[in-house]
């Protein structure tokens, strides 16, 4: 499989381990570290990786580039506030000047796969925007509920993860408000509180977490309890593309990142996205990019 290239994280530990760092979690859970306890020894080039918990980063740096995906972002003197998500394939540099906090916490905490907690904080959605410019004012307003919530994560009382965790929520709330903004969504049907838009966000988020394993609408639409013509029809009427397109545009989001940044052979991208012949994938890739992979690859 592609991803076997890839470094993939499930617990906190390994992550830590994975960048050199001598910081170790007890809480499978929740965890919360400054950046600068992290230590000076962590690798300055994270390599590309995925994992299945969220990390949500307050920064100050001199130096910072980090892309998902696609997309690349970078902090020069300057604040940023970074939300890496489960599925997404994140890589980054660093020159270690940076300050702030790093919050680890996995998906159940957040019930992000409940529709309604998607529809609440949809840039907890690994497609949408994952980076924020910060001015200092902004890196201020958040420094205050981070160092919070790194204060009461260091109690030792027995409910003290439970308060950490509802802190996780107030500071969500704070995000959604401070930065309503510049947070820019895929469109506007995500608003749509019908139960049209649910079921499309839930595709979307099947999409996301399930993309190695199913290929086609028919295998969504029945992972959702619905008929593939249902779920075409849904999907369609409420983002105006349709169930098959997104299902593409993920694998060429994926096998563009893939092609990038590791030595995946193609004709194992192939394989894996159900193409019968190399040639049909390198067609597929080229009508929706422009270039063959190989063109794409040492671009």
């Amino acid at each position: 499989m592609p991803f076997s290239t890839v470094r993939t994280f499930s617990e906190f530990n390994d992550f830590f381990e994975a960048v050199d760092s001598k910081e170790r979690s007890d809480n499978p859970n929740v965890h919360v570290v400054t950046l600068q306890e992290l230590g000076n020894s962590v690798k300055t080039h994270m390599l590309l990786f995925r994992q299945s918990f969220y990390q949500i980063a307050l920064m100050e740096s001199r130096h910072f580039n980090v892309s998902y995906f696609e997309h690349n972002f970078h902090v020069s003197d300057g604040y940023g506030l970074f939300l890496f998500k489960p599925c997404q394939l994140i890589q980054w540099t660093t020159d270690l000047s940076w300050k702030g906090f790093l919050i680890f916490i996995k998906e159940n905490n957040l019930h992000v796969q409940n529709g309604a907690t998607a529809q609440q904080f949809q840039f907890l959605l690994p497609t949408q925007h994952s980076f924020f410019e910060l001015t200092k004012t902004e890196y201020e307003f958040f420094h205050t509920t981070f160092n919070q919530i790194y204060r009461e994560s260091l109690e030792p009382l027995p409910y003290s993860l439970d308060i950490v965790s509802l802190y996780v929520q107030i500071l969500l709330h704070k995000i959604k408000l401070r930065l309503s903004t510049s947070i820019t969504l895929t469109g506007g049907w995500m608003e749509n509180k019908s139960r049209k838009a649910e079921i499309t966000l839930s595709f979307l988020a099947l999409i996301d977490k399930d993309i190695e394993r199913m290929k086609s609408v028919t295998e969504f639409a029945s992972a959702l309890h619905i008929t593939p013509k249902y779920l075409t029809e849904t999907v369609t009427h409420i983002t105006g593309v349709s169930p098959k397109e997104h299902i593409s545009n993920k694998i060429i989001s994926i096998t563009k990142t893939l092609l990038k940044h590791t030595n995946v052979n193609i004709s194992r991208l192939a394989e894996q996205y159900n193409f019968k012949e190399q040639s049909h994938f390198a067609n597929f890739f080229k009508e929706r990019t422009g270039m063959s992979p190989l063109e794409y690859r040492f671009s």
